[in-house]
Formats: C-alpha cells, sequence, structure tokens
C-alpha cells in the first residue's frame, strides 16, 4: 500500500531505502508509516 500511496518507483534507490526502512520497523514492532485512511479490521 505504501508504494501506491506515496506512488513510489522501485528503480529508485532513494524508494528502496525508505520501504526497508519501513519494512524492518514492521517487523521489529515499532511505530512504522501507514498508508493513509486504512485502518485494520478488529
Amino acid at each position: 500500500m505504501l508504494i501506491n500511496e506515496n506512488h513510489l518507483s522501485m528503480l529508485d534507490p532513494a524508494a528502496k531505502k525508505f520501504l526497508t526502512e519501513q519494512r524492518d520497523k514492521f517487523l521489529d514492532n515499532e511505530d512504522y508509516e501507514r498508508a493513509q485512511g486504512w485502518t485494520p479490521e478488529s
């Protein structure tokens, strides 16, 4: 969702770095950037 929401390209090194950082934060149970307007089902 972050790729579409932020119009990221996987060919862009900065976008890859951002996504890697967000993935690592998610896997480490840290606060990570979420897609705007999306809430998980409860």
